[in-house]
């Protein structure tokens, strides 16, 4: 929807990032608000861990400016890795992220959006590693007094992106708080934690239906012992039911920060999956065996047996290739007989032009032989003239080269 410029303030000289909607979709009505909406929320959101919004251009097209983060994103920095982060590097980022969303629930707003991508891993004037929360472009506003005058979001309707979205936003429902926000940030853990995607699937029905249910590979399936701190992060945030989550972000941070401790309190584990705890007993018949098998529609007759099917095509390829191969084959032979003629003839007449020859034709003889990988019908006869014209180019070689020295 939009593009990002680095760019400098002409009276200031501060460097800052400038973040313009797309000129094609500035001329939608909504798009616009919903755009400088995000703008809006992130002005009044002031937290170290959150992209400041300075600014807002509404001409010619509509530009948010914001405070330049130098780094890398959180996607482009786990692609790089080979393997799953330390613990400690996995509380650095997470915890902050944890505090910087936090301060966005507190306000009344649910991002809606968290993954890899929309957090940016900036350094301090020291060094330090700064995870920054970007992109509030679809964020929900959820406090009266924050309101930006943007229509709600109609129930039914997903927003977000679909491997980090909650149960709930996959339903489409338009009730959604911050346990929803809790939910992505667990699939972040996952990530981090193992390497891997938590929900990826073929094809997205999959991956809506592994979220609904609860399934994903625990993060101690082949990957050996993990930290049951992590382990028990991810499952609780990764809940299907959302009181069964964490309630909030301080209580994620509280149990992530002591990871790698011993003796730490676990919470219980969440339900396995909505399909275990709620499915339905299958209904049972009470009529008599006997009238059931009465009631039961006839058998299908048997299917006749077809007729032999005719000798398929793959057999009639194969055939033809077989011939094709022979033909090569014959060709090959009467090419080793022209050089082994060849090279004999080099000994007599012309000899440096006769043995190359005899070299060069028997080669392509030879190399025949081995593709079909036979030996028979006259290879003999390409492997000695290839001898021969390499022994008669050599001794050639030698006696031009004794007759030069000699003079």
């Amino acid at each position: 929807m939009a593009s990002v410029y680095r760019v400098r303030h002409l009276a200031l000289g501060s460097p800052h990032a400038l973040k313009v909607l797309n000129a094609e979709l500035a001329q939608d009505a909504d798009l616009r608000e919903r755009f400088l909406a995000e703008g809006r929320i992130q002005a009044q959101l002031r937290h170290p861990h959150i992209v400041a919004v300075t600014d807002i251009a509404t001409d010619p097209v509509p530009g948010l400016v914001m405070e330049l983060v130098d780094g890398e994103t959180l996607e482009d920095h786990l692609r790089a890795q080979a393997q799953p982060l330390a613990i400690d590097v996995i509380v650095q980022i997470l915890g902050p992220v944890l505090d910087a969303v936090g301060e966005a629930h507190r306000h009344g707003i649910v991002h809606r959006d968290l993954k890899p991508a929309n957090i940016l891993l900036g350094r301090t004037s020291r060094g330090k590693l700064r995870p920054v929360v970007a992109d509030f472009g679809i964020a929900k506003v959820i406090s009266d007094h924050l309101q930006t005058g943007r229509k709600a979001t109609r129930t039914g309707v997903r927003v977000g992106t679909l491997l980090y979205m909650s149960p709930e936003q996959v339903r489409g429902e338009a009730n959604l708080d911050a346990r929803s926000d809790v939910f992505a940030l667990g699939a972040i853990l996952y990530e981090l934690v193992t390497g891997r995607v938590a929900f990826d699937a073929p094809s997205e029905y999959d991956a809506m239906k592994n979220i609904v249910e609860g399934r994903f590979l625990p993060p101690t399936r082949g990957l050996g012992p993990v930290d049951p701190v992590l382990d028990a992060c991810i499952r609780k945030a990764l809940a299907i039911r959302p009181e069964e989550r964490f309630p909030d972000c301080a209580a994620f941070a509280k149990l992530l920060v002591q990871a790698g401790q011993a003796n730490v309190a676990l919470p219980q584990r969440p339900s396995a999956s909505m399909v275990a705890t709620q499915r339905p007993e299958p209904a049972v018949s009470t009529a008599p065996r006997r009238a059931v098998l009465e009631s039961a529609p006839p058998p299908m007759a048997k299917a006749p047996i077809p007729p032999p099917l005719p000798p398929s095509a793959p057999a009639a390829l194969q055939q033809a290739r077989d011939q094709v191969n022979w033909l090569r084959i014959d060709d090959a032979s009467r090419q080793g007989t022209r050089a082994l003629l060849l090279s004999i003839v080099g000994f007599c007449c012309c000899p440096l032009i006769g043995h190359l020859a005899a070299v060069l034709m028997a080669a392509d003889s030879r190399r025949v032989y081995i593709d079909e990988g036979v030996y028979g019908h006259g290879r003999w006869k390409a492997d000695f003239a290839y001898l021969i014209g390499w022994i008669g180019l050599l001794s050639t070689l030698l006696a031009v080269l004794t007759y030069w020295f000699s003079k």
